[in-house]
């Protein structure tokens, strides 16, 4: 009974702590080409992945409506959940994951891509940490939509002693956004370990895989279209 009505507390108080916090941080955006400011301005779905364990500043990067997401059917998900549609102004969440519903929420997933982009985090929600699932990539080969990955850096965090290991900027923050369009993988073929190595990298660097890194082309670890 007291777990449940602290439960309660939480899920109204915490979201709310979490956008006053937010209200704090000062933003920017890396350099992008035309392909990403697409994406980024709700032009062109695509698949938006990025680490748990750097979810909120990237939550609040692509708050309102014009965004949907999946997170966990989870009760900490139903937290987040509360979150992203109370105070951020998010529509369309979706509830699943590779361990739950994961057949269900990859064909929601593809269906809102036909009209959003759709965040998620393909190393949740239980990881191991860093480690990507194939829903994300599975579901951009199905919706014929890109990937982009996205990543952050500030200069004050707290890390938290989760198996995310959750990092939360502090409040008066400067964060600056990174970005790429991952294409390591083949939009007619299996996912392969290396295609998800590839994904790997890019969710913790995603500024290797950016065209200025290699005007030549993309990068190779990983198998191309």
């Amino acid at each position: 009974m007291v777990k449940k009505w602290k439960y309660e507390i939480g899920k109204w108080t915490i979201p709310l702590l979490l956008r006053l916090l937010a209200f704090t941080w000062k933003v920017e955006d890396e350099s992008r080409g035309e392909e990403v400011e697409a994406i980024l301005s709700g032009e062109e779905p695509a698949v938006i992945a990025f680490l748990h364990g750097r979810m909120f500043p990237i939550w609040y990067r692509f708050r309102g409506g014009a965004f949907g997401g999946v997170i966990s059917s989870s009760r900490d998900g139903e937290l987040l959940s509360t979150y992203l549609k109370k105070v951020l102004g998010y529509r369309d969440i979706l509830r699943g994951s590779s361990s739950r519903g994961g057949r269900e929420v990859l064909e929601q997933m593809v269906e809102l891509l036909e009209g959003k982009s759709c965040l998620i985090t393909p190393d949740g929600p239980r990881g191991p940490m860093g480690e990507p699932k194939v829903g994300g990539l599975v579901a951009s080969q199905r919706s014929g939509r890109g990937v982009l990955v996205v990543n952050w850096s500030s200069n004050r965090n707290w890390r938290f002693k989760s198996w995310d290991q959750m990092e939360l900027p502090k409040p008066f923050s400067r964060i600056k956004f990174r970005y790429c369009i991952f294409e390591n993988f083949n939009t007619n073929k299996e996912i392969s370990k290396e295609n998800l190595n590839a994904f790997k990298q890019a969710l913790f660097n995603p500024e290797l895989f950016s065209p200025s890194a290699h005007p030549q082309g993309k990068v190779v670890s990983g198998e191309g279209p």
